[in-house]
Order: structure tokens, then C-alpha cells, then sequence
């Protein structure tokens, strides 16, 4: 949002609107979000389009509003696996299968 020279003008003198999202919901293409004003908001993106934090959802220049969108981003795990090999490679791919189970049954939640 603010990298575009233009639209950071643009936004200098404007109210913003948050939509915060979790970023399971923005990888959805179709969601209802509530904004920081409380009020919400139905977005359906054209197929095979993805929502980027800090697009700009609408921008009314009359009323000096505009909804942004806010993604709350979750910490990740990283492993690499270069240096394991054989069996300890086979116990890493069943606790990664594990976790990867949990996670997805706390979503489900």
C-alpha cells in the first residue's frame, strides 16, 4: 500500500479502514470480514486471484475513506533436512506428518 508513491499520497489525509484477516482467510477467495469500524464485509476475488497485505480494498477520495487490507501472519516451523539421512530421515517425516495432522485438527477447531 504505501510502497506505490501515488496511492501513499493519496492516502496521506485518509481514514483507513482495517479489514484484519488470519492468513488461512486470505488464501480464500470468497469471506466475510468484519473492519476495524466493525462493519462487514463480503469480498469474492475473480478466480485464481490472492489478497496481499496492505491491498487496497476500496478507496472513496469524496468521503476520504479507504478499507485495507490487514493479515495477521502466524510464526512457521523450518526444517531442513539436508543433513539427516536414514532412519532418523523416516522418525522426522512421521513427526512432521504428525504435527502437520495437529495442525490441521486445530483449524478444524
Amino acid at each position: 500500500m504505501t510502497t506505490d508513491p501515488q496511492w501513499a499520497e493519496k492516502l496521506e489525509n485518509t481514514k483507513i479502514e482495517y479489514l484484519e484477516l488470519d492468513q488461512w482467510t486470505a488464501q480464500k477467495s470468497r469471506f466475510i470480514a468484519k473492519g476495524s469500524d466493525g462493519q462487514e464485509y463480503a469480498v469474492a476475488l475473480k478466480r485464481h486471484s490472492q489478497i496481499e497485505n496492505g491491498d487496497i480494498l476500496e478507496y472513496d477520495p469524496e468521503r476520504k475513506v479507504a478499507i485495507v487490507i490487514r493479515i495477521a501472519l502466524k510464526p512457521v516451523l523450518v526444517v531442513e533436512l539436508k543433513k539427516i539421512h536414514g532412519h532418523q530421515l523416516i522418525q522426522m517425516q512421521s513427526l512432521l506428518s504428525l504435527l502437520l495432522q495437529l495442525v490441521k485438527l486445530n483449524m478444524t477447531m
